[in-house]
């Protein structure tokens, strides 16, 4: 309705407002119709919309701030796998990742999320070759609490140094 009014509005200013209504329409023109394509192309799914998910950043942010102020823990963010081709970039399996401090390369902790954001399940990974982990060691399923991830990264630092002797930590 404002892009309508406008150079009515302007009409009754001097000349020179007059004489550039038609650059002040069209400028507003196109920045509507930039802004209009830009949510259909978002809105409206194509046959590429498989091809390219989009992934929420917020969704993320509960489970990698849950890994980060869990006792033992180095570093937490997102793991994920980007591919090409044909020029474009695609982002896939968004993962919450957390590594352990003083075995950082060797061990670290994996989140699933729900469709909310919270955390479903906590996966122990180990990254060298030699450690197969125990039985004791399992993923937390159900009731995921600060202790409970406590004491899985404590297993998994007994864990390694069962297996490496701990020489490295």
């Amino acid at each position: 309705v404002t892009v309508i009014a406008l150079p009515f509005y302007l009409m009754s200013t001097n000349i020179l407002v007059i004489a550039s209504t038609s650059i002040i329409l069209a400028f507003f023109t196109i920045v509507f119709g930039l802004l209009f394509s830009y949510f259909i192309f978002k809105l409206i799914p194509n046959s590429a919309t498989p091809e390219f998910p989009t992934h929420q950043p917020r969704r993320f942010r509960k489970a990698i701030s849950f890994l980060a102020h869990s006792p033992g823990i180095f570093w937490s963010g997102i793991r994920l796998t980007i591919g090409e081709a044909g020029g474009f970039y695609t982002i896939r399996s968004p993962i919450p990742v957390a590594r352990i401090e003083g075995i950082e390369g060797a061990a670290r902790i994996e989140g699933e999320i729900d469709s909310s954001g919270n955390l479903t399940r906590i996966i122990p990974v180990f990254e060298s070759e030699g450690i197969v982990p125990s039985e004791k060691i399992g993923d937390i399923v159900e009731s995921i609490t600060s202790t409970k991830a406590a004491q899985l990264v404590r297993l998994m630092i007994r864990e390694y140094i069962h297996h490496s002797g701990g020489e490295e930590i």
